[in-house]
């Protein structure tokens, strides 16, 4: 979970959007 907070770090313009973003890539790879 850590790289997600560096990502969404570097855009804290579209944080929550890279935030909703990520979890939805996380929860389709951990599915």
């Amino acid at each position: 979970m850590i790289y997600i907070s560096v990502i969404t770090g570097l855009d804290p313009g579209s944080m929550t959007l890279r935030a909703l973003y990520w979890e939805k890539l996380v929860r389709c790879a951990w599915a």
